[in-house]
């Protein structure tokens, strides 16, 4: 649920991004409760860790490219791109929105997990 609530305030492509953390919290979630070895020397073993740094750069970018800008444009408002309104989601906080998508990842590599 905490998915559905937080892709309606923000938006899908933010919603997928975080998403995609799924395999990588399985995988972080697995090496703490030791059902997971990590053998450095496996090359299935370094897929898996490229795989997940991988992911969480991705998230972490797309997190960075949606979310609220960080500095003002000195672009007139005439100058600067705009967005179809229907494509605009309601009124986003980001903060709340990026919790309640991890939240929704960590629960559900948790549920795999367990």
């Amino acid at each position: 649920m905490c998915g559905y609530v937080s892709i309606d305030y923000s938006s899908l492509v933010l919603g997928m991004a975080i998403m995609n953390l799924l395999r990588a919290f399985t995988f972080m979630l697995a090496i703490v409760l030791r059902t997971e070895k990590v053998n450095w020397k496996s090359s299935s073993s370094q897929a898996k860790l490229v795989e997940t740094i991988i992911s969480i750069f991705g998230a972490f970018l797309l997190t960075l490219h949606e979310g609220p800008p960080i500095l003002r444009s000195s672009l007139p408002p005439s100058v600067q791109p705009r967005r179809l309104p229907f494509l605009l989601p309601r009124q986003s906080n980001g903060i709340l929105d990026g919790f309640l998508l991890g939240a929704q990842a960590f629960l559900s590599s948790s549920s795999y997990v367990f």
